[in-house]
């Protein structure tokens, strides 16, 4: 049975969409216009926190009643809504209303959210984890390169938040992640659709592939070069810890202890280019040891 329901990603994009608009018409003077998109997004937060937080996470709802859910993969399991990796979506845009930032653990558990190739969509703890059904798209644990992107978003916006346990946490899901973008015995270097959670293989490009690319379905190598990974913004503002949400160039970085060295160069912030130099001991770049921030000539 397939019902409608409320979703903490759409409600959470028309949050960061009004606000958005509220800042724009501040910088044109539009006070009006500020006063009343300002409106709209705290009735959404409200509507949000009110609505889908439940046992302590973000979960979506579906139909009029949530405890009268039909499960489609003929088993019986109860009823309710499972925690979804979309319930840390509120957190890309500080619509939490009270500290929920322990969900965060969830990550690193290998009974809820960790898989062996990265963060699957859906908790494992759940008897409809993995259910089958004759589709190549599925949420239902698998593991999705736009839902790591968007929670590691959320998470990289928590540390910057005044939560700095979380930086391992972060280490671990980038370097996890960057080992995803790989196909094949020889580590190619890919990113596709949706991958499965328990080995390294492109679920819906295997699928595709079988039915020959059919046109009708995407055609050849739908997936190829998934423009959903953001990988790079994760390094930027997560690692290097680039702060977009500051007047000044701010970093809040979260460098692996193993990491020797590194450089983000030639980054335009606010209309002037900077470079950022990490060199353990100095030797490297021979600019001294520790964090350098560079100012470069436009």
């Amino acid at each position: 049975k397939m019902t409608k329901g409320i979703r903490p990603t759409l409600n959470s994009y028309m949050y960061g969409e009004a606000v958005a608009i509220a800042h724009f018409a501040n910088r044109l003077g539009k006070q009006d216009v500020k006063e009343e998109f300002l409106k709209k997004a705290e009735e959404l937060r409200s509507l949000i926190n009110k609505t889908l937080i439940h046992d302590g996470f973000y979960k979506a709802l579906h139909g009029d009643n949530d405890s009268e859910v039909e499960l489609i993969h003929n088993r019986k399991v109860g009823t309710g809504s499972p925690r979804e990796l979309i319930g840390y979506i509120p957190f890309m845009f500080d619509i939490p209303s009270a500290d929920m930032t322990n969900v965060f653990r969830l990550l690193d558990d290998e009974h809820v959210f960790l898989a062996k190739t990265g963060l699957s969509t859906a908790d494992a703890s759940d008897p409809r984890y993995m259910g089958e059904f004759a589709h190549e798209c599925l949420w239902n644990g698998y593991v999705w390169p736009f839902a790591t992107s968007q929670t590691l978003t959320a998470l990289i916006r928590v540390i910057h938040g005044g939560n700095p346990e979380y930086k391992d946490t972060l280490i671990r899901h980038v370097k996890l992640y960057s080992d995803m973008h790989r196909i094949g015995d020889n580590g190619q270097p890919w990113i596709d659709e949706v991958m499965s959670p328990n080995e390294r293989k492109w679920t819906a490009r295997h699928i595709l592939q079988q039915k020959g690319w059919l046109k009708a379905l995407g055609g050849l190598e739908r997936g190829k070069d998934y423009n959903h990974s953001t990988f790079c913004d994760l390094v930027i503002t997560g690692i290097v810890g680039v702060r977009t949400d500051t007047d000044r160039f701010t970093l809040d970085p979260a460098i692996p202890e193993d990491w020797d060295y590194m450089k983000l160069q030639n980054l335009e912030y606010r209309g002037k280019l900077y470079t950022v130099i990490y060199d353990k001991t100095g030797k490297h770049y021979g600019l001294g040891a520790g964090l350098k921030i560079i100012e470069e000539k436009a």
